[in-house]
């Protein structure tokens, strides 16, 4: 054999040796094992740039933004992170591979969109977060985010009722997962909601105060029901043939919680048992040679009976029925107080058409 043989047969197997090492190494560049390395780093390290070379779109195609791969990565940490996240990564229910059998190009994973499906009222809108992060949330169905167990704050925001937080954990690994929203039952324990509704009914009376202040004159009763307001002002005009002074005064308010109840669904109505400081008296015209004669309700335990109103947008009272058994509010296990900073007193006197001392 020649030198110009051996030289060629030399440069041949130098040859086929780089090509067999580039081979190999482009080979194992893009296995499927070097992938999951890669993909696991970085989502390790939040490395939103390296996650797109191996995860370029969900499996439908969407683009997966900055915002749902944080919402992804910030699900992992403690000692366990980067046996946990492998563990995410070559789950067949949250990424499917591409390109695994093809070892000319990298093995990519694509995440199955997964989304919560929003079951609201028409007069509820929801905003969803994970930590910090906001979940996109269209046509009441939030997503797409990438499989995971992932607990989410729910906004719920209502025209009737309105504000209110819950937190929910949410297996999206394998799912969709559906969130229904009860309003009446979750805002009947809110205690925004409870306060709202307490606090509208010391409205009332405040107003009802400076109506026995103006001359018996209800023109400007705030938060009550039309026929409410119509009621009492028939009640003191009838009243006032016969009295000659009357005198209201209040300063506590406590609702029992546990006996709010939420119906309808329109126009709701809701109603609870109420205790008050309150006390009326009048003091009826007599003869000048007979006694005084004074009537008084010192009730102090009532049902309220409130109904949202669509037009105002807000809780009216319709109706406070003292007509009910006695309740000591040390009694009841749960319960929300409202007290004024002093006692609301008025005094209407016959003869000089109107006194007050609030």
């Amino acid at each position: 054999m020649t030198n110009k043989i051996k030289k060629i047969i030399l440069i041949f197997a130098v040859l086929l040796s780089v090509v067999i090492v580039m081979l190999g190494w482009n080979y194992w560049k893009n296995s499927t094992k070097h992938q999951v390395k890669i993909l696991t780093e970085a989502i390790e390290k939040k490395d939103y740039e390296q996650f797109k070379e191996v995860v370029p779109s969900f499996a439908d195609g969407k683009k997966i933004n900055k915002r749902t791969f944080a919402i992804f990565a910030g699900n992992f940490s403690g000692e366990s992170k980067k046996k946990n996240i492998e563990k995410y990564v070559t789950n067949s229910k949250i990424f499917t591979p591409k390109n695994q059998d093809d070892w000319m190009k990298p093995t990519q994973f694509l995440p199955y969109p997964r989304y919560v499906d929003l079951e609201i009222a028409d007069t509820t809108t929801a905003t969803l977060s994970v930590g910090s992060h906001l979940v996109e949330n269209k046509n009441e169905k939030a997503g797409p985010l990438i499989g995971a167990n992932y607990e989410i704050s729910y906004g719920i925001s209502s025209s009737i009722y309105g504000k209110s937080e819950e937190k929910h954990k949410e297996n999206l690994i394998s799912e969709n997962q559906t969130f229904d929203f009860d309003e009446q039952q979750s805002f009947v324990q809110s205690k925004d909601f409870q306060e709202q509704l307490l606090k509208q009914v010391v409205s009332y009376y405040v107003s009802m105060n400076q109506g026995i202040q103006n001359d018996l004159n209800f023109e400007n009763l705030d938060a009550a029901h039309k026929d409410t307001q119509a009621l009492l002002q028939y009640t003191f005009d009838e009243l006032r043939s016969y009295a000659e002074t009357i005198e209201q005064s209040f300063q506590e308010f406590i609702m029992n919680t546990e006996s709010l109840k939420v119906e309808g669904s329109d126009e709701p109505t809701v109603t609870f048992d109420l205790y008050t400081d309150n006390t009326l008296s009048v003091d009826l015209k007599t003869e000048e040679d007979k006694q005084e004669e004074t009537l008084s309700n010192s009730s102090h335990n009532a049902i309220v009976t409130l109904q949202f109103d669509e037009d105002m947008e807000e809780w009216l009272v319709q109706s406070i029925d003292f007509e009910t058994y006695a309740q000591e509010p040390n009694d009841w296990q749960q319960n929300r107080k409202f007290q004024l900073s002093e006692v609301n007193k008025v005094t209407w006197q016959e003869k000089k058409g109107k006194q007050a001392d609030l």
